[in-house]
């Protein structure tokens, strides 16, 4: 009898280690998804450097029209930092010319994160998501 009790208790230790595994893998594969913005701002937010960002955002704002979006602003990205692009993220970002400044998104559907870069001066007001996190002078994170 008690020969069977400890092989009783080890497979219900066994079987909720088990459990606490499987759950950990689900609960960070969720964390992943849920919090890819926190994820990629952490990321860049140590890598960016505002001098060189917003010296190529003003030459692709220069070289793009206003509006123009999509698949027809992907060349302003040839000359973008590596730490905007596929780096931190498994996709390059959708490139918008707004007016003044240039917005980068990530994510899609229906959550989407992004920087929206212009002169030192541009207003957190321009940025595509509210609320704007300043990170540099004409540099902010926004998310939606």
């Amino acid at each position: 009898m008690i020969n069977r009790s400890k092989t009783l208790e080890r497979s219900i230790l066994g079987a909720a280690f088990i459990a606490l595994l499987v759950l950990g893998f689900f609960s960070w594969l969720t964390y992943r998804s849920l919090a890819q913005d926190k994820i990629w701002a952490s990321r860049v937010r140590r890598q960016i450097n505002p001098e060189e960002t917003r010296a190529w955002a003003l030459k692709s704002i220069a070289l793009g029209d206003y509006g123009i979006a999509g698949a027809e602003a992907k060349f302003l990205l040839t000359n973008a930092p590596a730490y905007l692009l596929k780096k931190n993220y498994k996709r390059n970002p959708d490139v918008m010319v707004g007016h003044e400044c240039i917005h980068l998104r990530y994510g899609g559907g229906l959550y989407s994160w992004g920087l929206t870069i212009g002169q030192t001066n541009l207003p957190a007001s321009r940025a595509r998501g509210s609320p704007a996190e300043k990170w540099a002078d004409g540099i902010y994170f926004w998310n939606n």
